[in-house]
């Protein structure tokens, strides 16, 4: 089994067990994928595309930090 499936599994079985640790996922993965940039080098035009393609966990992550905000606010 490769890292990334064996890390893929770990964050999808991840329990949170304290507000502490959930807050700091909550705080550190962003709520939305952040946007493609066009940046100007000596007149030629560089796309970088949107980061949240280049990561192969980015969805276990976002589905952790809605876990995370979950355990925050149980009555939502």
């Amino acid at each position: 089994m490769s890292p990334v499936r064996k890390l893929r599994l770990w964050l999808d079985a991840y329990v949170f067990t304290d507000q502490e640790t959930a807050q700091l996922v909550f705080r550190l993965i962003p709520a939305t994928c952040p946007f493609a940039r066009r940046v100007r080098i000596f007149h030629k035009v560089i796309v970088i595309p949107p980061l949240c393609k280049f990561n192969p966990v980015y969805e276990q992550l976002v589905h952790l930090r809605i876990r995370a905000m979950a355990y925050l606010d149980p009555d939502h």
